[in-house]
């Protein structure tokens, strides 16, 4: 008897890592788009299966009121180093039955350009420098487009969020970390304190919002998923 071993595709994984599109009559358009992640890069929700994503930007629950150029899939990303350091985070937070959720981590360079020409187009000039980029930064070693920025907040177990006093993006004084009182004051300084134990350094404007300084990276301007509607060259 010939046993013909089963061979299990998983298509998921498989379009996420190539995608190939082939016509076969002349001179008809050829596409070959990659996922492959960034060198040193990690998927995040791959390596801590219990953090629980809320990537805004890759919908239109955001301040710019719709999908940021760049956010195909809402993946989490960020380097290797970075990540280690965040699941050490969320096994200690495990053990006082809390955890992470993330709003944002590595963000392509078109994505902040897209941030940019809203402000600029919205009469939103006072936001540049404080909590938009004041301009589009090529050369950064620190900061989302690097991957060793993140934007997070704490959750109970069962998902739910801890109240912060504001919501994610909230561009006002009253997100300012230590701006808080009570329960709301307590729970800022829970998330500030086992972040900055594992080597996050927290934005005083923001308290969602944290870089990992051991390890530098520099701006990438890779989509997080492949496009929808991707340019087609021809041959």
């Amino acid at each position: 008897m010939v046993v013909i071993p089963l061979i299990k595709w998983n298509i998921n994984i498989f379009f996420s890592k190539l995608l190939i599109i082939i016509c076969l009559t002349n001179n008809t358009p050829i596409a070959i788009f990659s996922q492959t992640l960034p060198t040193g890069f990690v998927d995040i929700k791959k390596e801590i299966p219990e953090i629980v994503l809320d990537i805004r930007y890759a919908t239109p629950n955001n301040f710019v009121g719709e999908k940021l150029d760049g956010y195909e899939e809402g993946f989490a990303w960020g380097l290797k180093e970075m990540v280690l350091a965040l699941n050490e985070v969320q096994k200690e937070l495990k053990e006082i039955k809390l955890g992470l959720k993330i709003f944002d981590a590595y963000r392509p360079l078109r994505a902040e350009k897209h941030m940019l020409r809203w402000a600029m187009s919205n009469n939103k000039n006072h936001l540049l420098g404080v909590y938009i980029p004041l301009k589009v930064r090529t050369d950064s070693i620190y900061g989302h487009t690097s991957g060793n920025m993140i934007d997070l907040t704490l959750v109970d177990s069962t998902g739910k969020e801890l109240n912060m006093g504001t919501d994610f993006d909230e561009f006002s004084e009253k997100a300012h970390t230590l701006n808080a009182k009570g329960d709301i004051l307590e729970n800022r300084n829970k998330l500030q304190a086992v972040m900055k134990k594992y080597g996050f350094k927290n934005y005083p404007k923001e308290w969602w919002h944290f870089t990992y300084q051991a390890k530098k990276g520099m701006a990438l301007d890779i989509p997080l998923g492949v496009p929808k509607n991707p340019v087609v060259q021809t041959k």
